[in-house]
């Protein structure tokens, strides 16, 4: 089996650093939903404790904080097994840039990944987070 040439590696650590930070940007965004879900629950409770006991309200209130702090966790791991499964399979490909597409990704200033992408000769690196908000 031959080695992975120097090109290769440096195109796999940028596309794992790529699948990385688009998971971690899904997990996040799944977290926000997960707080936009409480804060209807709680709303909703808020509503139900007008007409009716807090002994009533606290029987239905299923995302208790232990909950939530479970949906936080499951999440979370969910997420980063993605990224670990994903990256071992990648592993098993050597890969190659078509410069072209790269450079057409990197133009387009309507795909908001390419603003994650800065292409440095011989290879690729992802910018810092601070810098993807602009």
């Amino acid at each position: 089996m031959k080695e992975k040439d120097k090109s290769s590696i440096e195109n796999q650590k940028a596309v794992n650093l790529i699948v990385q930070r688009n998971i971690t940007r899904l997990f996040k965004s799944l977290l926000d939903v997960a707080d936009d879900i409480k804060q209807n629950n709680s709303s909703m409770l808020l509503k139900v404790s007008r007409k009716t006991s807090m002994k009533y309200v606290q029987d239905i209130n299923y995302l208790t904080p232990e909950v939530m702090d479970h949906v936080r966790k499951r999440i979370l791991d969910l997420g980063n097994e993605a990224i670990r499964e994903i990256v071992s399979v990648l592993e098993c490909f050597d890969l190659k840039v078509d410069e072209n597409k790269l450079e057409k990704l990197l133009e387009s200033k309507n795909n908001k990944k390419s603003k994650s992408i800065v292409m440095y000769q011989p290879g690729y690196m992802m910018r810092e987070e601070e810098e993807e908000g602009k």
